[in-house]
């Protein structure tokens, strides 16, 4: 229980971290201009991996809390 505790302050300690821009339309364009598009296309695909870890957690901790119920 305690692990999965900590999994999920970890989580949102690393959500916090990163903020996205209100405006999407230049955001969109720099990354089409940007030198460094492998990178920032790996960086997407980690947040997307980030997110299903969190999605993960949230779901084990509703497992257990639905079990020490």
């Amino acid at each position: 229980m305690n692990t999965n505790k900590a999994l999920l302050i970890l989580a949102f300690l690393i959500i916090g971290g990163c903020s996205d821009s209100n405006d999407k339309s230049a955001n969109e364009q720099a990354k089409d201009d940007n030198v460094f598009k492998t990178q920032t296309d790996a960086l997407d695909e980690s947040k997307k991996i980030e997110q299903m870890i969190i999605d993960a957690a949230e779901q084990n901790q509703q497992k257990i809390d639905k079990q020490s119920q």
